[in-house]
C-alpha cells in the first residue's frame, strides 16, 4: 500500500472523527487525480468492475457513483481524497491497512462508504446517475422491475 493511500486513509479517519486535516491536506493538494484513480481502479476500471461483479449491482452502485463524481470538475480535492480513501479501503487486496486502521474504530467498510457517500451526495446529479445506471447495465444487464398486480 502506498504512502499516498495511507495518507488518504488518515485524512478520512480524521474527518470522520471531526479532527482538523489541514496539516495533512497540503500533501494531497497538487495530485494528479486521474493517475491516482487509474492506479487504484485499474485500466478501464477493471478492478472496479471485478469488485462489482463479485459483490453485485446494489453493493457496487456507490463505488460506480464515486467514480463519476470524481471525474466531475465541481468535486473538491477533499471530496476526492475521501472518495479515494473509501475505495482504497474496500478494494485493497491487502488486509494490512484494515488491521492497522481498525484501532480507530471508524473505518469499517460500510461505515466509511456511507460516510463518504453522505459527504458527496450533493455532487450526485441526474446526469451522474444516468451514467452510473448505464455502467451497471453494461456490467450486469438491464435491470427490470416487475410490477405485481394489486
Amino acid at each position: 500500500m502506498s504512502s499516498f493511500t495511507i495518507l488518504c486513509l488518515l485524512i478520512l479517519a480524521d474527518v470522520m472523527l471531526g479532527r482538523p486535516v489541514g496539516h495533512l491536506f497540503g500533501k494531497v493538494a497538487n495530485v494528479n487525480w486521474s493517475e491516482k484513480f487509474s492506479s487504484l481502479l485499474g485500466k478501464d476500471c477493471s478492478n472496479l468492475k471485478e469488485y462489482a461483479i463479485r459483490v453485485g449491482r446494489i453493493a457496487a452502485k456507490p463505488f460506480v457513483t464515486f467514480f463519476y463524481v470524481v471525474r466531475d470538475e465541481q468535486t473538491t480535492t477533499l471530496e476526492k481524497v475521501l472518495i479515494f480513501a473509501a475505495i482504497a479501503y474496500v478494494l485493497s487486496p491487502s488486509l494490512v491497512s484494515k488491521r492497522v486502521f481498525r484501532f480507530l474504530g471508524v473505518l469499517d467498510d460500510s461505515i466509511a462508504v456511507a460516510y463518504v457517500f453522505n459527504k458527496i451526495a450533493d455532487k450526485v446529479t441526474p446526469e451522474i446517475l444516468t451514467k452510473v445506471d448505464a455502467t451497471l447495465n453494461a456490467w450486469f444487464g438491464i435491470e427490470t422491475v416487475e410490477v405485481l398486480p394489486a
